[in-house]
């Protein structure tokens, strides 16, 4: 019986040790993530493509600066010539929130910047283990200035 209680206490603390884990890993990438985009936004003087979308192409100092989801990983890119950075982790899989886009261009009346709508969605990359579950969604809305 002693076994049997030691047993299901180490599965109750590997399940705990577990999902904390995964709760951390997916708010660290999901603030990184978002504090990376909302930078460049600020910092960009124009915003092309169509919108919504789930990339994003700023110009930011006379320079192309684009962001994409590749194998639900969050990438940046400086310069057309540049090299993609992952913003995020293997750890994690981003996407946009179900039915939704990524980002939302918000045009402004003049003499306002256009603003960025932000919308992502990430979950923890746990392989279907049930212990890992854990995802959250983040929203929110930078301008250019």
């Amino acid at each position: 019986m002693a076994m049997a209680v030691g047993y299901q206490l180490l599965l109750v603390t590997s399940r705990i040790r577990n999902q904390t884990e995964s709760r951390y890993e997916v708010q660290q990438n999901i603030r990184f993530a978002i504090e990376k985009i909302s930078e460049q936004i600020k910092k960009a003087s124009a915003i092309s493509g169509t919108y919504p979308a789930n990339t994003l192409t700023l110009t930011v100092s006379g320079q192309q600066v684009d962001f994409q989801i590749a194998s639900g990983i969050l990438q940046m890119r400086e310069g057309v010539a540049g090299q993609w950075q992952n913003l995020t982790t293997s750890n994690v899989i981003v996407s946009a929130p179900s039915g939704d886009y990524i980002f939302t261009k918000i045009d402004n009346p003049s003499p306002a910047k256009s603003t960025i709508q932000i919308k992502l969605k990430m979950d923890y990359n746990g392989g279907g283990r049930p212990d890992f579950i854990y995802g959250t969604e983040m929203r929110t809305t930078v301008s250019l200035r």
